[in-house]
């Protein structure tokens, strides 16, 4: 038991985890400034998340710039974010392909080795194809995946088993950092 000779087995608990963040940055985003606050949320906290040992983190947008239909990947899983934070800098434009990230993003996580994954949607909650992105966040779920919606200024509850609101920027730090906690 001499610890100057023998090695100690130390057991702690560590997070293996690996979160995939989805940002709405369709039109309607764009009106109320939603989108900046969307970005905003996403930026900080992949920022916080950035140095926490056995969390992976991605950022991916939809609509992408060059098609309306497209995703854009804003940081990869092991990707610095203070790295590249002109990414987050950008405006919202075009529909809401959402059921497309979803699966993008669903599919990116079940790649992943870790054995917790997590996806959570920044959005207004208003996808081209309600349906379809309801189906999505249910087969999700099947697979194992911790879908979360982040309703800016607005309720996403129909949409996400699980849901928050954030109304300001005030709000954003409180609300999502007590969520990302609680996941």
């Amino acid at each position: 038991g001499d610890g100057r000779i023998f090695q100690r087995r130390e057991q702690h608990v560590s997070p293996n985890t690996a979160l995939h963040l989805v940002v709405d940055l369709s039109y309607s985003m764009a009106e109320g400034q939603q989108d900046q606050i969307a970005l905003d949320a996403a930026m900080a906290l992949a920022l916080a998340l950035e140095p926490l040992r056995g969390v992976s983190r991605a950022v991916t947008a939809f609509p992408g710039h060059t098609n309306r239909d497209t995703l854009m990947q804003l940081v990869g899983h092991g990707q610095g974010v203070a790295a590249n934070p002109g990414v987050f800098v950008q405006r919202g434009s075009g529909s809401t392909p959402m059921t497309g990230a979803l699966w993008y993003a669903a599919a990116n996580l079940l790649a992943r080795q870790e054995p917790r994954k997590v996806l959570m949607v920044l959005t207004d909650g208003q996808p081209d194809h309600f349906a379809s992105a309801r189906d999505l966040v249910r087969q999700a779920t099947g697979a194992g995946i911790e879908v979360m919606g982040v309703g800016i200024q607005c309720d996403v509850s129909r949409l996400f088993p699980l849901a928050i609101r954030i109304d300001t920027i005030g709000d954003l730090k409180g609300e999502l950092f007590r969520i990302a906690e609680k996941l």
